[in-house]
């Protein structure tokens, strides 16, 4: 929020974690977002590139929030969702404070909010949904891949490192052991323990280091300020071997980045929407740029950029174990932070029919690539979901495949990566087959194609981002596509996704760069 809102503590310490395991949402409303949350914010203070406070807000589920231990100043203001509920806005009362668009984590356990203010003090909000039943044992024995961004005022240095920390088997300390490539090569420096308590859903190291701990055990962050010296934030994962397909979908990019070049160090804030295709390769968002990716077998990411010129942008960032957030070191000794993803849900699915069909329920849901495998019968190994899973039932009256239609916007890349998957419970899920041309007359079942208004997309054309287009498909009452056995009706769930089989990745060496500078025309 803001950073006269009080030094509270001469050292924070904040342990949050994430729920990486819940269920998500496809769109969320004013309503999701309801409750105590506990916060840390950082950003350029009046006189330093980085300061940092820690504080709790309470949000009413209707637009509006308060920090309850707010003594200094009233301290309430509105928040709301747009992009169709899929990020958030954020505005401070009295105070001029505006955000860039806030990314939600797929269970709106952790909200990422860049902020902009009126007196040029940029700045950076994370917070994470009040959990007080977690302890040690939630912690004990993990390991957790990291980024630490700590200006160290002594000396007026600003760094970024990445790394890894791990618990000792009672979740009662840890070890840092800090990573980065050299021309040398990997270098990995290890670090003396320091000792912390859970108590009461808090982290406490020493007596004036108090922490807050979310749900799960997967996301950490730390705020540090340790004797007004260093003030900083440390982002950490648990460390998984989830693979480059882990990572798939369009992912809302916050960041924080200073500009050393110039005096007084410029900080900024930003927000952007790239998109991974699971198979090792990324792609700017209405902009000319992407490159490859790898996730190596300890969840950690590197990243490389190919166009338009080949360079290694970022080093050892790292991914949430289930691929829907990842964190990444921002840029090179001139400019230095950090970038949080969090994967954007898809847009619900609303369907149409045609004349003399009518849909009696229809439902959607969001799924992950292993929550298909677990629930239906042969879900490709690669599949990949790119949209809600869709489920319908409808009456017909006609013995001729009926079409169903409906509207996407949030599509990239080849139509002929797509695929729409017929999911069966109790056999082989089946793949619609793409059609040579649109069937206006005369549909088979189980076809599909893709319209923009009315013209057909070919199998070689492209989809874009921000783009509406019309997905039909065909299905014939008690044919191989209707999983309702009795006459006159039609049950369908589906999905659209794409089918990943090769991973590729990058060969990443040292770091220069600034990944979310580089990729915000």
């Amino acid at each position: 929020m803001k950073k006269y809102w009080g030094s509270l503590l001469a050292a924070l310490f904040l342990l949050a974690a994430g729920g990486m395991h819940q269920e998500s949402k496809a769109a969320f409303t004013n309503a999701d977002v309801d409750g105590l949350y506990d916060y840390i914010w950082f950003g350029q203070g009046v006189t330093d590139a980085v300061d940092i406070d820690m504080d709790t807000i309470e949000f009413d589920g209707a637009g509006g929030f308060a920090v309850p231990d707010q003594a200094q100043q009233a301290a309430t203001g509105t928040y709301d969702m747009i992009e169709k509920g899929r990020v958030m806005v954020f505005s401070m009362a009295g105070e001029g404070m505006i955000s860039n668009a806030g990314a939600i984590s797929p269970d709106a356990s952790i909200i990422a909010i860049p902020e902009t203010l009126v007196d040029d003090h940029p700045g950076y909000n994370l917070l994470v949904q009040r959990d007080s039943s977690i302890g040690p044992a939630d912690l004990a024995g993990k390991r957790y891949n990291f980024v630490d961004f700590s200006y160290f005022r002594q000396n007026g240095r600003l760094e970024v490192s990445a790394g890894y920390m791990q618990m000792n088997d009672r979740g009662t300390s840890m070890i840092p052991h800090e990573q980065y490539n050299s021309v040398e090569g990997d270098v990995d420096k290890t670090f003396d323990s320091f000792p912390f308590t859970v108590e009461d859903g808090y982290l406490r190291a020493g007596n004036a280091v108090k922490g807050i701990i979310g749900t799960g055990g997967d996301f950490l962050a730390i705020a540090k300020k340790t004797d007004g010296q260093e003030p900083g934030v440390v982002l950490m994962f648990r460390s998984k071997n989830v693979g480059e397909r882990a990572l798939h979908g369009f992912y809302h990019l916050t960041s924080y980045t200073v500009d050393t070049t110039v005096t007084p160090w410029a900080a900024g804030a930003d927000s952007g929407l790239l998109y991974v295709d699971g198979k090792g390769g990324w792609s700017v968002v209405d902009g000319n740029m992407g490159g490859t990716y790898q996730v190596d077998g300890d969840g950690r990411l590197l990243l490389n950029r190919t166009v338009p010129v080949s360079e290694t942008i970022t080093w050892y960032g790292a991914v949430s174990p289930d691929g829907q957030l990842f964190i990444l070191p921002e840029g090179n000794d001139d400019e230095l932070g950090f970038t949080l993803a969090v994967k954007l849900p898809p847009v619900s699915v609303t369907l149409n029919s045609p004349a003399g069909v009518t849909i009696t329920t229809q439902d959607s849901a969001t799924r992950t690539r292993m929550e298909l495998q677990e629930a239906f019968q042969n879900v490709p190994v690669a599949f990949q979901p790119m949209g809600e899973v869709f489920e319908f039932e409808a009456t017909v009256s006609s013995g001729t495949p009926s079409v169903f239609t409906y509207v996407v916007s949030d599509l990239t890349g080849s139509v002929g990566d797509l695929t729409l998957l017929k999911l069966k419970e109790n056999d082989d899920s089946l793949a619609f087959t793409y059609a040579e041309e649109a069937q206006t007359q005369n549909p088979v079942d189980g076809m599909w194609w893709i319209t923009r208004g009315n013209v057909y997309q070919t199998r070689a054309g492209t989809v874009n981002h921000g783009t509406s287009y019309t997905i039909h498909f065909a299905i014939e009452d008690n044919g191989d596509y209707d999983l309702d056995p009795a006459t006159g009706t039609i049950r369908d769930p589906a999905v659209l996704g794409t089918v990943v089989e090769s991973p590729g990745g990058g060969d990443g060496s040292e770091s220069s760069g600034c990944f979310i500078h580089s990729l915000i025309p």
